[in-house]
């Protein structure tokens, strides 16, 4: 009942009401480019770079950030390096406009970091989380990102429960690596 509720709701606002927070909005020309993150973790975490990297841009989506589809930015990044880590700066001056989010985690002592590094020509936000588990601290500083570019991250209540969380999002980084076995 509360998810028809929420949809009927949604559904008969404009597309951008209720979003912005205290009138700010960011003022984005292209869709934001989320690349993949840099895993400091044992190889066993290596799903993360894609993993993570989907897993924000579809959070960053449902904030009504316009943000483009992970297959797009893989399938750039690889006309522009081959497989190699591609930096932010590195996609200019093609996607100038474009704000370019580069995610980092890092495990140490039991407790991950995620940090969202958002640049383009207006923007230079740096947003920190902690969190025992990557995935929640992805979505945190995914969240904080939006509510710093004046918008709202989505409501909670319809997200996966966290074993299936992973498994999808392990599941997209195989599908985007092209690791289908």
């Amino acid at each position: 009942l509360i998810l028809a509720l929420s949809a009927q709701r949604r559904a008969a606002a404009p597309p951008d009401a209720g979003r912005a927070v205290n009138g700010a909005r960011a003022s984005l020309d292209a869709p934001a480019l989320v690349l993949p993150a840099r895993v400091d973790a044992g190889e066993e975490w290596e799903w993360l770079r894609l993993g993570l990297m989907d897993l924000i841009a579809n959070r960053l989506r449902r904030g009504d950030l316009a943000t483009a589809a992970s297959e797009s930015v893989v399938a750039l990044l690889r006309e522009r390096r081959g497989d190699s880590p591609v930096a932010a700066d590195d996609l200019a001056p093609d996607h100038a406009t474009a704000l370019r989010i580069q995610p980092e985690v890092e495990l140490r002592n039991g407790r991950w970091r995620v940090q969202l590094r958002a640049r383009d020509a207006t923007h230079d936000i740096t947003v920190e989380t902690r969190a025992d588990d990557a995935m929640n601290a992805a979505r945190e500083a995914a969240d904080t990102l939006l509510l710093r570019l004046g918008r709202l991250p989505p409501d909670r209540h319809d997200e996966a429960p966290q074993d299936l969380a992973e498994l999808l999002a392990r599941t997209r980084a195989a599908m985007l690596a092209d690791q289908l076995g």
